[in-house]
């Protein structure tokens, strides 16, 4: 299982952490119940909201999946997979370009999950990739 932390995604054109992600506390809660039912956490995942417009956002939630490894490890998991979610930009006219993000996320990543962690990183760049390739002609509703 992969337990999912809730971000500070309050700058995001989609916030997604009012729906689903918990908190630092309910993270170590849900890790020392799992450990109890003998559920096998193997690692972080977190979404910083879709359309993400402060890379500063990323920085944060990476340190915060830093905690809730630690806590896993306290409790006697042993993590390897970090999941940065999505919520990079998707098109030229964006206010935030994947450039910028990237400054960011790659210095954090180092710090907080260095390359000889063990922990495999994988995202989530669904806007990144489709964004561009598609426009909304009209919305339905109803």
């Amino acid at each position: 299982m992969v337990l999912r932390a809730a971000t500070d995604d309050s700058k995001a054109v989609c916030p997604l952490s009012v729906k689903f992600g918990a908190t630092l506390k309910t993270s170590r809660l849900l890790l020392e119940r799992a450990k109890e039912l003998n559920i096998d956490v193997i690692g972080v995942s977190f979404h910083v909201g879709s359309d993400c417009t402060d890379p500063e956002t990323f920085v944060q939630a990476i340190s915060d999946a830093r905690c809730v490894f630690d806590m896993g490890a306290e409790v006697g998991f042993n993590r390897y997979l970090l999941d940065i979610g999505g919520g990079f930009p998707g098109s030229e006219d964006a206010k935030l370009k994947f450039e910028e993000i990237t400054s960011v996320i790659n210095p954090a990543l180092d710090e907080y999950f260095p390359s000889d962690s063990g922990v495999t990183l994988i995202a989530e760049p669904g806007r990144f990739y489709g964004a561009s390739a598609f426009t909304l002609a009209v919305n339905i509703i109803a």
